[in-house]
């Protein structure tokens, strides 16, 4: 979020729509009898300040607690509006500095005026530095940290409390929280040494420490750190043996077993725990399954790349692209290069040849794979063994909770369309992105005809018209007979909750 060079635009159709009507109800003949009965309500949660341009690629929001945010240019500055709360005004806000917390409905950003930066969270302004970083959140909301720089000396700030002034805040490590939210580590700079800070306190201090990481119990702590030439793993205060080289630490989801990548005398290999895997060129992609009971990694030999699952070696292939477990972690894929093709690799063994594979995954119990796929400048969407038709774009898959059914967008030509399994539904000017409610009975998903929107519930249209839906806020379903979307309406724009219960 940050006013020097953005574009003052108002917002057009094709970026948001919003609703025109607090309480709606069937007027079309055509959809009475058609579709189960819907009954929308829509409250206003924000209004712009008056005389003031909405700066569109600043809206962020939070879906789940139907918050929006945005900055706006105001006569002698910049504002940020959260809902019907509106900052004071400042000379400018911080680029993408705004971050809502992930529970508890908070929110911070940071702001200049006359050369000075500030950090406002929840709407109350912190003291003003010479600079601000980016703002954290704990998992859980509870807790808020982050960098400040004054005169010469760089700090954390941490639930309103400075901690020890440093040299230096490494920015590439950032803060990090465990997850269960008690424990904040950052790494600093003093005197030419790193050092490790775990809630204010110095653990260690040395030429370099890398890769803080806590395991998803939070009770073990891993990092990477240079002593003299050698570099080691510690994990929980224990010293690995000296390595020329290590990266990647991974902790599986039991928080059971550590690995990573080490080099010795110009040799790649994995680590996990204490077993060392077989060396080579190169190693990547070090994997657990969800259940933390499989591992996986890549390993090069004499140029040549090989998956092994479970110490089994899979195909030989030029290059390794994502490797991705499902759900129950029964089974697997990932993408490699094989001379200029890409093809996904799995269970079923490899796919069909593309110039590029974007996204892959899994259906909630892990018994389908889809992905999406370029080639001859055409796009696929491949589910199973099966491959769609040629399409100028699509977008992300998405498979219905119980795994029966899947749906994605697509466009060919001037025409946009949903594609449910392998039938393409009604053809329109532009769609959104589609939804299964939890029960995968309905699917709904915006859709716009004659410059109008309007959203689609089970295939058949409900005849009421927005301006639009934000996009980054697609329909969210609160249980298996309501949903609930953010829109606006014009002028203003004012932005609105839309609430629809399935009767």
């Amino acid at each position: 979020m940050n006013g020097k060079g953005q574009q003052l635009i108002y917002f057009t159709p094709f970026i948001i729509i919003g609703v025109t009507f607090c309480l709606i109800f069937f007027t079309n003949a055509e959809s009475i009898g058609q579709l189960d009965l819907l009954f929308e309500t829509a409250e206003s949660i924000s209004i712009p300040p008056k005389n003031s341009l909405i700066i569109s690629t600043s809206i962020v929001t939070d879906r789940k607690n139907n918050l929006v945010a945005y900055v706006s240019h105001a006569d002698k500055g910049m504002q940020v509006s959260v809902n019907n709360w509106t900052s004071p005004v400042y000379d400018s806000i911080g680029k993408d500095s705004f971050v809502f917390s992930p529970k508890r409905n908070r929110f911070g950003f940071s702001a200049i005026r006359e050369g000075k930066m500030v950090a406002v969270i929840d709407g109350r302004e912190s003291d003003w530095f010479d600079a601000v970083g980016e703002i954290v959140f704990s998992p859980d909301g509870s807790s808020v940290a982050y960098h400040v720089k004054k005169d010469k000396a760089h700090y954390i700030i941490h639930n309103n409390r400075a901690g020890k002034p440093y040299d230096g805040i490494f920015n590439v490590t950032g803060l990090i929280y465990s997850p269960d939210s008690r424990s904040l580590a950052y790494v600093a700079l003093q005197n030419r040494k790193m050092v490790l800070v775990i809630n204010g306190k110095e653990l260690e201090a040395s030429v370099a420490i890398q890769e803080v990481i806590f395991s998803a119990n939070s009770k073990q702590l891993a990092y990477i750190t240079k002593i003299g030439r050698a570099y080691h793993v510690i994990r929980n205060g224990k010293k690995s043996e000296a390595y020329d080289k290590a990266v990647n630490l991974v902790f599986s989801p039991d928080s059971r077993n550590l690995a990573y990548i080490a080099m010795q005398q110009g040799n790649w290999f994995v680590m996990n725990n204490a077993q060392k895997y077989p060396s080579g060129g190169m190693a990547a992609m070090p994997t657990f399954s969800p259940d933390s009971m499989r591992f996986a990694y890549a390993l090069n030999r004499a140029g040549i790349w090989s998956v092994f699952v479970d110490n089994q070696e899979g195909i030989s292939f030029d290059r390794p692209g994502t490797f991705l477990f499902s759900p129950d972690s029964k089974r697997f894929a990932y993408t490699v290069l094989k001379g200029r093709d890409w093809h996904m690799v799995s269970n079923q063994g490899r796919g069909p040849a593309f110039d590029k594979i974007t996204f892959f995954a899994f259906s909630n119990d892990g018994s389908r794979l889809a992905y999406r796929a370029y080639r001859d400048k055409k796009w696929f969407i491949i589910t199973d063994e099966d491959v769609s038709k040629p399409y100028d774009w699509v977008e992300l898959p998405v498979f219905s909770n119980d795994s029966e059914h899947i749906a994605f967008g697509a466009r060919d030509g001037e025409k946009a369309f949903v594609v449910t399994d392998t039938r393409e539904r009604k053809a329109f000017q532009n769609i959104g992105s589609p939804v299964f409610s939890p029960d995968s009975r309905h699917l709904i998903y915006p859709a716009k005809q004659d410059d109008k929107w309007f959203y689609m519930f089970n295939e058949k249209p409900y005849y009421k018209y927005y301006d639009g839906f934000l996009k980054d806020a697609p329909f969210i379903f609160d249980s298996d007979n309501g949903f609930h979307g953010i829109a606006f309406r014009l002028p203003g724009p004012e932005f609105f909750r839309v609430v629809v219960e399935i009767l």
